[in-house]
């Protein structure tokens, strides 16, 4: 199989920043909100919509001493909000992104922590996925492993994709023993 995916970014990209305060970890968003195309073409398949592109990167090992994190990016109409939470009481990390251009910016902590969920791995992911405080949906596990999640959430125009890592359960022996096995997807039941 054969594919193409091309990015058209719509802003410019954001600041790069350290993640937790003292720690050697990065991450930017360098496509936060931008034109999609993927083609497939011994599939027949073409589509187009929103896309996100982003990396990270650090002078340690993940989990050395972040033991992980969860982000959720929000494509909205108008503007795409990415929310990236650290362990620890480190505040949140949030860029905007739209017509007004690409804002980076360390946000409050919650006061209230929100519901979570188990995966069939037992990974904690979240229960509802939100823009800003309005929750969008009950997330579709799209990816699964005994570390690593990704869900998703649309709902009116908001299309919600959320990522939670747990480095600390990637360290694991046991769990990196599991993890030759396989990475599944989930179905919903």
């Amino acid at each position: 199989m054969r594919a193409r995916l091309e990015l058209e970014p719509q802003v410019t990209a954001a600041e790069e920043v350290q993640l937790v305060p003292g720690l050697p970890h990065y991450w930017r968003a360098l496509a936060p909100r931008a034109k999609a195309r993927l083609e497939v073409s011994s599939e027949g398949v073409v589509a187009e919509g929103l896309g996100y592109h982003d990396t990270n990167h650090g002078e340690e090992l993940l989990g050395a001493r972040l033991p992980g994190w969860h982000w959720a990016r929000v494509h909205g109409p108008e503007e795409t909000v990415v929310d990236y939470h650290l362990p620890g009481g480190v505040a949140p990390m949030r860029v905007t992104a739209g017509a007004l251009g690409t804002k980076s910016e360390r946000r409050p902590l919650l006061a209230e922590a929100r519901d979570t969920r188990l995966t069939g791995w037992g990974l904690r992911v979240p229960s509802r996925l939100y823009a800003g405080n309005e929750a969008v949906g009950e997330p579709r596990l799209l990816e699964s492993s005994p570390f690593y999640a990704r869900v998703e959430a649309r709902r009116d125009g908001l299309d919600v994709m959320g990522e939670v890592a747990d480095f600390r359960r990637f360290h694991s022996p046991f769990i990196r023993w599991m993890a030759h096995f396989r990475t599944r997807v989930e179905r919903g039941t």
